[in-house]
């Protein structure tokens, strides 16, 4: 692993708990490291660079001055000119306008549109997020059931979704929650036509908590149900099983039915016992005193 990818690596650890922070490490270091990056770390740290300066910060002038800076190595690394034209198209998508994507392929089209809507979404504007899921929606749908295209527009929406209900603040707004919901069932979809059953678990997963952080006990409790069933059907190992039963435990939080959420979280904390990576034992154990809050 190259000095960039390291340096990546340790900006997109620390990006979620604070961006400004990854931001600052990937500034200091970037000039030091490039010349000898392949062009895999090059692409990646672009990824980064876009996603924590646009996704997390909805700064576009910090993206543009970061751009500069990996962009002369295009020289030696053409594969490049595809994520600087995708970094291109994020900046005027996030500005507000409507940049010309036909020399993208027809996935980066669709890629383009992720980070400005998690910016607009975490600057509160969620009809600004919601006009960017659906024209990323807009360009899929150009593509018809192309694969990558399919799993593109899944993963946008899975992470909308995802990042508004990791920052849904009490009480929270109805035009935030409706969008999560939208952007969760959006990502499910899509993952029914192009993915396996863990991909189609992971999307009810998150349907389930979206509407748990909703407060809407009966479809989150569907949702769950469809992930334990998806998990015993298919055989899902202990990772897949202890968070089927975080879903179900919130869920049935939400439907206000603290029996089956006890049940529910007997079972979670018997298969975190069985967890081998440490961060997945870290989320369970924090996951798991939530509940034991609520309870």
């Amino acid at each position: 692993m190259d000095a960039l990818s390291q340096l990546t690596d340790r900006a997109f650890a620390i990006h979620a708990q604070d961006a400004a922070a990854a931001a600052a490490l990937l500034a200091d270091g970037l000039p030091a490291t490039l010349d000898q990056a392949d062009s895999g770390s090059l692409e990646s740290a672009l990824r980064a660079i876009e996603h924590i300066g646009l996704g997390h910060l909805a700064d576009g002038d910090w993206v543009r001055r970061m751009m500069a800076l990996v962009a002369p190595q295009q020289a030696r690394a053409p594969s490049l000119a595809v994520a600087l034209a995708r970094g291109e198209a994020a900046l005027a998508l996030l500005a507000g306008e409507d940049p010309d994507l036909a020399l993208l392929p027809p996935a980066e089209r669709v890629r383009a549109h992720a980070n400005p809507a998690l910016g607009r979404a975490r600057q509160g504007d969620i009809e600004g997020a919601r006009r960017l899921l659906d024209l990323a929606t807009a360009r899929a749908a150009e593509a018809d059931t192309d694969p990558p295209v399919r799993r593109a527009i899944a993963a946008l929406a899975n992470n909308l979704a995802s990042d508004i209900r990791d920052t849904l603040q009490a009480p929270p707004d109805p035009a935030a929650v409706a969008l999560m919901l939208e952007a969760a069932t959006r990502s499910r979809a899509a993952w029914a036509e192009v993915g396996g059953w863990l991909e189609v678990e992971r999307a009810d997963w998150l349907l389930a908590m979206c509407h748990a952080s909703a407060g809407l006990g009966r479809e989150a409790l569907h949702h769950a149900q469809a992930t334990l069933a998806a998990c015993q059907v298919h055989g899902g190992d202990d990772f897949e099983f202890c968070f089927a039963w975080q879903a179900m435990a919130f869920a049935a939080l939400a439907a206000q039915d603290r029996a089956a959420a006890q049940l529910a979280r007997t079972a979670m904390a018997e298969r975190a016992g069985h967890l081998s990576d440490a961060g997945d034992q870290q989320y369970a154990r924090e996951q798991l005193a939530l509940i034991d809050a609520a309870l």
